[in-house]
């Protein structure tokens, strides 16, 4: 449900690159702009209900940071306002 939606609905509409990194049942949405990620975030938990899910108030949280980390540990270019951290550990 989430996987279709953010790549043929949600990556079309932001003004940004973002990606989603999954982890078994739960996922890490990761956006060059902040704006991104507050439409997105503010719109996921109606989303969410649709299905009968819920957000779990403990692990859906915005984290800001300056740089996203490419696999090999070199900094990815045009990060600077990238509210869900990706290191690539």
């Amino acid at each position: 449900m989430l996987d279709l939606w953010f790549e043929q609905e949600v990556k079309r509409r932001l003004r940004g690159r973002a990606l989603e990194i999954r982890f078994a049942a739960d996922a890490a949405l990761v956006f060059e702009r902040g704006e991104d990620a507050r439409t997105v975030l503010a719109v996921l938990a109606n989303r969410f209900a649709r299905y009968g899910l819920r957000l779990d108030p403990e692990k859906t949280r915005l984290s800001m940071t300056n740089k996203l980390r490419t696999s090999g540990g070199r900094s990815a270019a045009g990060c600077a306002d990238s509210p869900l951290r990706c290191d690539g550990a």
